[in-house]
């Protein structure tokens, strides 16, 4: 089962959203850039990463893509011990893009600022967050 999930998020990527890369960490800039280390990338199967790096971002969504596809075609399974459906309590648990009063995550968007950071596309070194003035937060 999880290699026929394999293969379909696989087929999303490559064949409809046509992403002719390897998925190689080098093919997101703000990796080259050094923009944030491993640590930052790093998720396991249940949690994600602190940092979406552009492998991590395309197999989530084409995973989403492919839950949807699923579950047009096939039923969920519901233990008959619970009153969720597992597929429901998954998403719920980790994956839900609601926030706890109702609203979507997207209802708390912030306004673009109105000055474009002179450092946003330095190199990230050890002494990176010395380099960043209370003007740049302000």
């Amino acid at each position: 089962l999880s290699s026929d999930i394999q293969r379909r998020v696989a087929a999303v990527v490559t064949d409809d959203w046509q992403y002719l890369g390897r998925l190689h960490w080098q093919e997101d800039a703000r990796s080259r850039r050094k923009m944030f280390d491993y640590e930052d990338t790093r998720h396991s199967n249940s949690s994600y990463p602190s940092v979406d790096d552009l492998r991590f971002y395309l197999g989530s969504h084409a995973t989403m893509i492919v839950a949807g596809q699923l579950l047009d075609t096939a039923p969920t399974y519901r233990s008959p011990d619970t009153t969720e459906d597992d597929f429901s309590e998954w998403f719920r648990s980790y994956h839900d893009l609601s926030r706890t009063d109702g609203y979507w995550l997207a209802d708390r968007r912030d306004p673009i600022p109105l000055d474009v950071l002179s450092w946003k596309n330095d190199i990230k070194d050890a002494d990176w967050p010395s380099s960043v003035r209370r003007e740049d937060i302000d």
